[in-house]
């Protein structure tokens, strides 16, 4: 099961770092109308004030720069006083294209989804924009397979981690 969104992005793309983000956060992503201000600047049917609140939460995340989408994934994470571990979700932005996936959600199943050719689209768009070969039988062993391999490609990029100070 899962939770699956798409977008298309009409602000400019400034940068195509990868963000790690809390997973409550990035749950709320899966939100329409936080999926909405992240891919467009304008308000639609927001107010002013929520939609500024929204593009606030956006910035501090480090999804937003300015007015700019400023990441070319993002994988969520938990933290506990035991450590920190990835959770299985990506977003992930190819071009002007966002894909939003929690497998952790129990929103849709493979076997009863509407979107099902749109998940295949984003499952074969990403894997080949990162050469991950595609050997499972369902979809969900897909998406397992590509943010696993994600999260690998992360972590044999990343040198080091800036975090909030601890005051």
């Amino acid at each position: 099961m899962c939770d699956l969104k798409f977008g298309k992005v009409e602000r400019p793309i400034l940068d195509n770092k990868v963000v790690l983000l809390r997973k409550e956060l990035f749950e709320k992503l899966a939100d329409e109308k936080f999926m909405y201000v992240l891919s467009t600047h304008d308000k639609g049917n927001l107010s002013k004030s929520y939609f500024y609140l929204i593009v606030d939460k956006l910035r501090e995340a480090g999804l937003l720069m300015e007015n700019a989408i400023s990441f070319s994934a993002v994988l969520p994470f938990k933290a506990s006083n035991e450590g920190i571990w990835f959770t299985d979700g990506l977003l992930y932005r190819k071009d002007k294209e966002l894909f939003y996936i929690n497998m952790e959600s129990d929103k849709l199943t493979c076997s009863s989804c509407p979107i099902f050719s749109q998940c295949i689209y984003a499952i074969k768009t990403i894997a080949k924009g990162h050469d991950i070969p595609l050997i499972k039988e369902n979809p969900r062993e897909e998406w397992k397979l590509i943010i696993d391999s994600l999260k690998k490609e992360f972590g044999e990029k990343v040198a080091s981690l800036k975090i909030l100070s601890f005051k």
